[in-house]
């Protein structure tokens, strides 16, 4: 099985801070933290995005923030997957994707 590209530590430091050599956020949490859902965007894309329907109109409230917050952390983890694969040069755009500009060819999280 093979891991995840986590980038590594965000901010390291060497100090007895460092409790179960976890060193903190990794820099793709750090990355995903930084990075801002688009202003257009659509339904379909989001539910491509995850894998998932939109919760019907009757659904509560709370379904259907738990929706969007799924897709903004795949679109926010995507998007740090693909800036850690652009320092190591293997960054390749999804060709069969609606076209996005942020939509890359990332392993699901």
């Amino acid at each position: 099985m093979t891991t995840k590209n986590n980038g590594g530590p965000a901010f390291p430091a060497c100090n007895e801070a460092n409790l179960n050599d976890t060193m903190g956020m990794t820099l793709r949490d750090a990355m995903a933290l930084s990075v801002r859902m688009p202003d257009e965007y659509s339904l379909k894309w989001a539910e491509e995005l995850i894998g998932e329907q939109r919760p019907n109109d009757v659904e509560p409230v709370a379904v259907h923030i738990d929706w969007w917050m799924r897709v903004e952390a795949a679109y926010r983890y995507r998007v740090a997957d693909a800036m850690l694969a652009a320092r190591e040069n293997t960054w390749t755009p999804n060709k069969s994707a609606p076209y996005f500009p942020t939509h890359f060819v990332a392993a699901p999280i």
